[in-house]
C-alpha cells in the first residue's frame, strides 16, 4: 500500500534522493520555500516537487499498478487543477527509470538531459550595463508600481516556485530589467534555503543577446554571495543561450540527467 507523508516528514527521506540538484530542492522544500509531496510504500518513494512540477521515483516500485493509479488519478488531477500539465519525471536507478514510460501511460514521455551548474568562485566583477538598461531589486515595491508593464509575468514566476509572495519577500530575492516603464527580463531565487538557492532567468525575445541576463544573473549572484547564499543553475542540454549565460557569469557544470517529459 503506498501511503502518503506529510510534508514535515519528507526531511526523514533525503537519503533516497541523492545528488546535488535533489539536494537543493529538498533543503527548500523542509524550509517550506518549495511546495512539494511524498508518497512511499511497496518498495518506492514518489517525490513530487510542485516548484518546476517534476516528479522523482527512488526504489525499486514492486507494485506498478498502485504508483500507475496514483499518477494517472490523483496526481493528474491535482496537476490539472493547478494548471500543471507539463511535467518531468525522473527515476533514480536505471531500471526504475525505464520503467517511467509504463507508470506515466496513456500519458507519452519522451526524453529531456538537464544540466545542473554551480556557482563556486569569487563574486563576479562589476561591468557596465547595457545601454538604456535599469536593474532593481523585485521587491514589495516595483510589483506594486502602477504602469509597470510586464510585472504579470513576474508574479506568474514568483507564484509557480513560492508558496506565496509574501514568503518571497521574507526569504527570497531577485533583480529585474527595465527598459523605461517596461519589465523586459528578471531574474529570482527558487528552491531556496539558507545556504543556497536556484534561479529562474527570463528576458524578453525582442531584448535577448544584447548581454542583459548576463547583467541580472551576475547581480543575482553578488547578492546571494554577499548573503552566505550558493547560487545554482538548471537548464535544458539544448537551451544553449542559457547554457552561454549560465557559463559566461561563472557557473561551473556539477551534474547532467535524463528525465522523461510529457503533457498531462
Amino acid at each position: 500500500m503506498i501511503q502518503e507523508i506529510e510534508p514535515g516528514g519528507i526531511e526523514a527521506y533525503r537519503a533516497l534522493f541523492p545528488g546535488q540538484q535533489l539536494e537543493m530542492v529538498i533543503a527548500s522544500v523542509t524550509a517550506g520555500n518549495t511546495t512539494a509531496r511524498l508518497w512511499t510504500g511497496d518498495g518506492a518513494t514518489l517525490l513530487w516537487d510542485q516548484g518546476n512540477n517534476v516528479f522523482y521515483l527512488a526504489g525499486a516500485a514492486s507494485d506498478a499498478g498502485a504508483l500507475k493509479a496514483l499518477i494517472a488519478g490523483p496526481i493528474r488531477d491535482e496537476a490539472l487543477r493547478r494548471g500543471r500539465r507539463y511535467f518531468r519525471a525522473r527515476g533514480l536507478a536505471a531500471p526504475l527509470h525505464a520503467r517511467l514510460p509504463e507508470l506515466f501511460a496513456p500519458t507519452a514521455l519522451h526524453v529531456t538531459n538537464k544540466r545542473f551548474y554551480r556557482y563556486t568562485g569569487s563574486a563576479p566583477a562589476r561591468a557596465p550595463d547595457p545601454e538604456g538598461i535599469a536593474f532593481v531589486p523585485i521587491d514589495g515595491v516595483l510589483l506594486n508600481t502602477r504602469g509597470l508593464a510586464n510585472l504579470g509575468q513576474v508574479r506568474h514566476e514568483i507564484g509557480l516556485m513560492w508558496p506565496s509572495e509574501a514568503l518571497f519577500f521574507e526569504k527570497g530575492f531577485g533583480v529585474a530589467a527595465l527598459a523605461e516603464h517596461t519589465i523586459i527580463g528578471w531574474c529570482t531565487a527558487e528552491y531556496a534555503s539558507r545556504t543556497m538557492c536556484g534561479i529562474g532567468i527570463e528576458t524578453l525575445e525582442d531584448y535577448q543577446r544584447r548581454g542583459i541576463a548576463t547583467a541580472a544573473a551576475r547581480r543575482f549572484v553578488r547578492h546571494a554571495l554577499a548573503h552566505g547564499v550558493a547560487p545554482h543553475w538548471e537548464c535544458d542540454a539544448k537551451n544553449l543561450p542559457s547554457v552561454r549565460v549560465a557559463e559566461k557569469t561563472g557557473f561551473t557544470l556539477v551534474e547532467e540527467a535524463t528525465f522523461w517529459a510529457g503533457i498531462f
